[in-house]
């Protein structure tokens, strides 16, 4: 199956530029033609798959071009094992600092819920020290039935 610019702009999301510089610096290759229109194969297809996959995880174009590089070269495989090993390690590093923002975030949501439910009652406001050394599993508790209720 063939595909034009504008199919596979809308199946991936992405404008139609993104896909023509991703073709000049090396990413999409042999991309062919009818005419003046580019016509993109299932092969295409299946690299921008891992071209978004690899963006979203924080590659960089110059990573890309390095992995696509050794992809299509023979033996390459320890080379590959470490350039995706090197961003696994980035990316393990930025979901554990993502958690740690979910959960302070979460211990702010559970007391400022508790203030607004202390305000509507006429009750006194708990008091931050609690929710900041209070464990997080509790926190997650509170949160969920709160969704439930």
């Amino acid at each position: 199956m063939t595909y034009t610019i504008t199919q596979l702009s809308r199946m991936f999301n992405l404008p139609a530029s993104t896909l023509r510089y991703y073709e000049q610096v090396g990413l999409l290759t042999n991309v062919g033609r009818a005419g003046s229109r580019r016509v993109y194969s299932e092969g295409h297809v299946n690299r921008l798959k891992s071209l978004c996959c690899f963006k979203q995880a924080g590659m960089t174009i110059t990573q890309l071009q390095d992995f696509f590089a050794l992809a299509d070269t023979p033996a390459a495989e320890p080379e590959i094992v470490a350039l995706l090993t090197q961003q696994e390690h980035v990316l393990a590093a930025k979901q554990a600092a993502l958690a740690d923002s979910l959960a302070h975030l979460h211990r702010k949501l559970a007391f400022h819920r508790a203030c607004a439910a202390a305000a509507a009652a006429g009750t006194p406001a708990p008091c931050w020290d609690h929710y900041r050394n209070c464990p997080q599993a509790e926190i997650e508790a509170a949160l969920a039935a709160a969704h439930t209720a």
